[in-house]
């Protein structure tokens, strides 16, 4: 059951953002610890073509997510209900999420093939990033535009 009162749906938010960052925490210290660095003896053009790869994954779904999530907030906001409102919100930061997780699991997998540390180092900075997008009452009602008590 989705929300329509704003703490309850800012702390359902909290719960999935934290699930997800968890995650991608715990699955890069598995490989990490699994891995050792520079254990793996891949080819310079696998190498290559998987950092290309990772980091057109990572720039993409950044500036893509960023466009995206900024147009279908404004829509969101012209909603008449609150309901209606934080449902809308809820969804578009869980895909928002998701989309963000992808290049930092994407990361790992080259990380986990080649061995290299320059993946891993991508993937702590897309976790990085990740971070700043954390729920809060206050970002829910800037981006909203309602008041919360």
């Amino acid at each position: 059951m989705l929300p329509s009162d704003p703490q309850l749906a800012a702390r359902q938010l909290s719960l999935v953002y934290f699930a997800l960052l968890t995650g991608q925490i715990i699955f890069g210290a598995v490989v990490y610890f699994i891995i050792p660095s520079g254990s793996v003896d891949v080819s310079l053009g696998i190498r290559t073509t998987l950092l290309v790869v990772v980091a057109t994954v990572a720039l993409g779904a950044i500036a893509s997510t960023s466009v995206l999530f900024s147009a279908r907030v404004e829509r969101i906001r012209q909603q008449e209900d609150i309901g209606m409102r934080l449902r809308a919100y809820m969804t578009l930061n869980i895909i928002r999420y998701a989309v963000y997780e992808a290049p930092t699991l994407i990361a790992l997998a080259g990380y986990t093939i080649t061995a290299s540390p320059l993946f891993l180092g991508i993937a702590v900075l897309l976790i990085a990033v990740f971070i700043t997008l954390k729920p809060s009452l206050s970002r829910m009602s800037n981006d909203l535009g309602i008041a919360i008590e």
